[in-house]
Parts: structure tokens; sequence; C-alpha cells
């Protein structure tokens, strides 16, 4: 028999790898079109709604260096083996409480409006920015705005900002080093 084209493998062994994982799965994988587009609107609306908390349990994880006495190396081993997160995602989170939350004082309701994937683009916002007068209006852009619009927005800033106070933002996280021993 010819292997699949798309697979590599017989269409008797993909057909039966589609039903493991159909036995593997919800139930709601089954739902009608509608329904299933409305269950994807109901969970994410779940994740919108408590991403908060989520990013204020991290944050204080992150700070009193609770993976540590969890017998995790680091901050980013902890949210990759309990998680399987990057550690770039779980910094997303301790931003959002840390710069949003805390620093600018931007409340929950005002984070929940907006969703985890825009406020972790206003958290990169350099400092002056995110005040707690002129972050209001990173937040009515970020509800207007697609997240790819606002990144742009903050990138703008961001160089506007460096340009100002003579500091590169991105070099001074990348720059390369040489240490002779």
């Amino acid at each position: 028999m010819a292997d699949s084209p798309s697979t590599g493998s017989s269409p008797s062994s993909v057909s039966s790898e589609r039903n493991r994982l159909h036995a593997r799965a919800p139930a709601t994988v089954f739902l009608e079109d509608g329904a299933l587009r409305s269950r994807a609107r109901e969970l994410v609306d779940i994740v919108e709604r408590t991403y908060i908390e989520l990013a204020l349990v991290f944050h204080a994880i992150h700070a009193a260096r609770h993976f540590l006495a969890w017998d995790f190396k680091s901050f980013g081993d902890y949210v990759w083996q309990e998680f399987g997160w990057h550690l770039r995602k779980g910094q997303y989170f301790v931003a959002i409480a840390e710069k949003l939350h805390l620093g600018a004082r931007v409340p929950s309701e005002e984070l929940d409006r907006i969703g985890w994937s825009k406020a972790a683009v206003i958290s990169s916002l350099p400092q002056e920015e995110r005040t707690p007068e002129r972050v209001g209006r990173w937040i009515d852009s970020a509800r207007r705005s697609p997240v790819a619009a606002l990144s742009e927005q903050v990138k703008q800033a961001r160089a506007g900002a460096a340009q100002e106070g003579g500091v590169d933002h991105e070099a001074e996280v990348f720059t390369p080093f040489t240490v002779r021993l």
C-alpha cells in the first residue's frame, strides 16, 4: 500500500491514529460547528477573566522564589515542568502583574477587558509610558486595536523613548561581550 503523501503513513495507519486521538478527546470536540464555536468563545472568556489572578500568583511565586522550595532550579524550569510553557510566557504574566496591575495600578477589570496578550504588549512599554496617568490611553488603544497594531504602536513608543533618552533598550538587553581568562 502506498504512503500517504502528507504524512508518509499508510491510509489505514492514519485512520487508526485519528481514531486513537478521537477516543482521548473531550466530548466537546464532537459538538456541532455552532456549539463548538460557542464553547470556544466561552472558554476564551474564562481564560481572559482569570488571567490576572494567574499573573498575580506567578508574580508572587517569582518574587519570593517559591519555585526553589519546590525543587525547581529556576522560574523557567518551574513553568516548563509544571505547565509545559516556555519561560517567556511565564514572564509575560509576571510582567502584567508587576508593571501594570501593581506598578501602574491598572484595575483588574480594565486588564480583563483587553486580555492577556494585549496586556503583555502594554507591559513592555517604557517605564515613562506605564504611569497611572498614561497607561489609561494605552488600555483604550488596546480595546480598539488588534494585537499586531498595538504591538507596532508600542514598538514605536519604545523607539521614541530610546531616542529621547539616548538608550537603545534592545541593544541594552542583547549586548554581546567576551570574557578573557
